[in-house]
């Protein structure tokens, strides 16, 4: 059959040649052959034929405008794979077994890096018989403690393993509001630089549980620690620091940091917000204990410590690869350029400057200056079923342009998201407008590796029209989608985005990390019209706190949700912080509360159904953004459901509010409640309104509730003895059609359709 296929080959190529009406240029696998076809005159509308194999590039595939009108493309389907690699291999003969079950291999010299730069960041090993680029090519962890592999059976363990900080570096004896800007009128800010500044650079370590562990790392010494790195978990972020002290014979031991965290450590009150003090370290040769753990040495030595399975020679022997490039390809002011049937695969990823000064943390890594594909300028750039594996930064970064489409392909493990649209990172790439971007039937899987608050898909600031459809996301530390770029009532431009028919799902698997925030579509600031139809979103676990269906934070603005399907999540299914006129229509929010590790306070209800948790200034008349409340919110012809946790209700939050001047914060009509706990009578219990936020955690009962805004809340909405669907496995397989006779037609919900959510394709 393969030959038969090979066979083919010239007729194939014709036939493409024919429909695109360009040259068929060749291109042969090996290292620096696509580069240097790219770099000479190419005929009008080229197609540039890439052979089976991997097409190694020595420095980023760089496109302007004279390379317009071209196409790049694989072979057919079942001919092979055509990889564009980023990466170095490190072949099985490299492999050399050595003291205490550690192989060692030496970079070839192509991998490595110029003087003063770092050595490759990550690596990955693959079966000889796998095909590269393939996702049997398996990412390797940096030698850390606590070890994220079993040390015995190599296998991952259970729970995300972590060290827990005991203090800041110094008490901050000022509030929160001077710690976000100093110059604030009535902060002290000579104390307050201090504290932030001490804080941001470090942490005291639990002596008791983690000195000795410290004390072995101080022993140790140079150069076992050298490149210490440490990760600190904060509510929505993660930062990472280059490690610049230990010192564990102080009277309060610490570890100290050449670069900051976003906002200093200790910054907010409670576990929750400050992600559970949870911290690791990370490489360092002292570390390397643990099967699945590498180090790399400053001569470029490689050291791995294999899993087992894992053979140096022989049948079962395996190939690794490191990365050499952070970028693989940068497409500026080009016009009219598709790509088809290629895989992108091994970039790195860098953080902190040159001198290691700057800081690794801010919401959606926001930060992060690069990404493995760049677009700036552009218009009419095409990606069909081009596959991005084994990447350290974000795949794809749409700095500006317009009419960018990405559609039938696979981004997979990734160290921090899949796609990006505009931004103000401090890039090298021209920063501008985007308008036009169309992500399509794709799979976004395994993302935040290396930054886990990573999203999946992030359009910033700067875009409108953007269309996410069709696609499935999962496997994600963090969120899955977010829009807008813009605190409180702040302008911003953004909006007319379509966000439809996606399968959402598993964030949080299998790496809980990351938590708040974190949602399958989180919205932040002005999205006008922007429209979120037909989402199927289930199985979203943040650490702690947090973890929703959908998520709208501050100042969110001028979006319509309908048709959506919103189901166990360690937060809320739904979720408003603040917004103006949010309207919820048709959707379906249950299963809040699900596997959640957040502890409720005596008599506080759990979040079940639906959330809101406004801003404390309520009034209408904000003078930077008059005549807009905190929150104007529609919410009709919904089902809201509670399921079998007694501690979850239907509504958590502040909902007894009305807002000034005869504003209505809320407008709730035609919805249907129920209730899957047997004892539950909704028309008696206090789950519904009210504040489940601030003591004395007052809930409503039915009657109550309704009383609301003259007896206008609630209106012609129905509560329902069980399930409105017509199979109880409704919550298993999404099907949730309705029964003829369903209470749920009483209030005109409309059917929805879950089995076309997700990629519309068959490979």
């Amino acid at each position: 059959h393969r030959a038969a296929m090979l066979w083919l080959l010239p007729t194939l190529l014709a036939s493409a040649t024919a429909a695109h009406g360009g040259t068929v240029v060749p291109v042969a696998a090996g290292r620096g052959v696509l580069e240097a076809v790219l770099a000479r005159p190419l005929p009008p509308n080229a197609v540039l034929q890439l052979a089976a194999g991997v097409h190694e590039i020595v420095s980023p595939l760089r496109l302007n405008n004279s390379h317009s009108g071209i196409t790049v493309q694989g072979p057919p389907r079942g001919i092979g794979s055509a990889v564009i690699s980023a990466g170095s291999e490190l072949p099985p003969a490299s492999w050399k077994p050595g003291p205490d079950g550690v192989w060692s291999a030496i970079l070839p010299s192509s991998a490595l890096p110029a003087p003063g730069t770092a050595m490759p960041r990550q690596l990955w090993v693959s079966p000889t018989t796998a095909a590269v680029g393939s996702l049997a090519a398996s990412r390797r962890v940096r030698a850390r403690h606590p070890n994220l592999y079993d040390t015995e059976t190599g296998s991952v363990l259970e729970q995300f393993p972590y060290m827990y900080w005991a203090s800041p570096m110094e008490p901050c004896h000022v509030t929160s509001h001077c710690l976000s800007n100093c110059n604030s009128v009535g902060c002290n800010k000579t104390l307050c630089e201090s504290c932030t500044s001490n804080n941001r650079h470090g942490l005291r370590y639990n002596v008791s549980t983690d000195g000795p562990f410290f004390q072995s790392l101080a022993d140790a010494g140079s150069p076992a620690i050298d490149h210490l790195e440490a990760v600190v978990y904060h509510g929505w972020t993660t930062s990472r620091h280059f490690v610049s002290g230990l010192h564990p014979d102080a009277d309060e031991p610490s570890l100290l940091f050449s670069n900051p965290s976003d906002r200093p450590i200790g910054f907010w009150s409670g576990r929750s917000s400050e992600g559970g003090q949870r911290f690791y370290v990370e490489n360092a040769e002292a570390l390397l204990d643990s099967p699945g753990e590498f180090f790399i040495r400053d001569s470029g030595q490689v050291l791995y410590k294999p899993l087992p399975g894992e053979v140096v020679g022989g049948a079962l022997a395996v190939s690794g690869w490191v990365p050499r490039l952070q970028r693989a390809l940068v497409i500026e002011g080009a016009r009219n350029l598709n790509f088809k049937r290629v895989t992108m695969s091994f970039t790195d990823w860098d953080c902190g400057g040159p001198n290691h000064t700057l800081a690794c943390d801010m919401q959606s890594t926001n930060f992060q200056d690069f990404a493995a594909i760049e677009l700036a300028d552009v218009e009419s750039i095409g990606f069909d079923q081009v596959n991005c594996t084994h990447h350290g930064a974000t795949a794809l970064w749409v700095h500006s342009g317009t009419d960018v489409r990405y559609s039938n392909g696979t981004m997979s493990d990734l160290g921090t998201g899949a796609v990006r649209v505009a931004g103000t990172a401090n890039s090298a790439m021209p920063m501008g407008n985007v308008s036009g971007v169309a992500v399509t039937d794709s799979t976004f899987a395994s993302g935040g590796w290396v930054f886990s608050s990573g999203t999946a898909v992030l359009v910033q600031e700067g875009a409108v029209k953007v269309s996410v459809e069709h696609c499935e996301i999962r496997e994600f530390s963090y969120t899955a989608i977010s829009l807008g770029w813009s605190w409180s009532y702040a302008p911003q431009r953004s909006g007319g985005h379509n966000i439809r028919k996606n399968h959402i799902h598993h964030l949080g698997f299998p790496r809980r990390e990351v938590g708040d925030a974190m949602a399958c579509i989180y919205t932040l600031g002005q999205n006008n019209g922007t429209v979120v139809d037909g989402n199927l979103c289930h199985d979203v676990r943040a650490y702690m706190s947090g973890g929703y269906g959908l998520s709208q934070d501050q100042g969110s603005e001028n979006i319509v949700f309908t048709n959506n399907v919103c189901l166990r999540t360690t937060g809320s299914p739904h979720n408003t912080h603040y917004g103006v006129n949010l309207t919820y229509s048709n959707n379906i929010f249950w299963g809040g509360y699900t596997d959640s590790w957040y502890p409720t306070l005596p008599g506080r209800v759990a979040p079940g159904g639906v959330r809101t948790s406004p801003s404390a200034d309520t009034s209408c008349n904000d003078p930077d953004y008059p005549g807009k409340c905190p929150d104007q919110i529609t919410f009709t012809q919904n089902l809201i459901g509670q399921w079998r946790n007694s501690t979850a209700g239907l509504f958590e939050g502040d909902f007894d509010d009305s807002g000034t001047n005869g504003v209505l914060r809320f407008d709730f009509a035609r919805n249907f409640y129920w209730s899957d706990l047997e004892t539950m009578d909704l028309q008696t219990a206090n789950v519904f309104g009210g504040n489940s936020r601030v003591p004395p955690y007052k809930q409503l009962t039915w009657a109550n509730w309704r009383a609301l805004h003259n007896g206008t809340q609630d209106a012609a909405s129905v509560l329902g003895t069980r399930h409105p669907f017509a199979s109880d496995d409704w919550a298993s397989n999404y099907n949730v059609s309705l029964a003829p006779d369903s209470p749920a037609l009483s209030v005109g919900f409309q059917p929805i359709d879950t089995s076309n959510v997700g990629p519309r394709y068959s490979n």
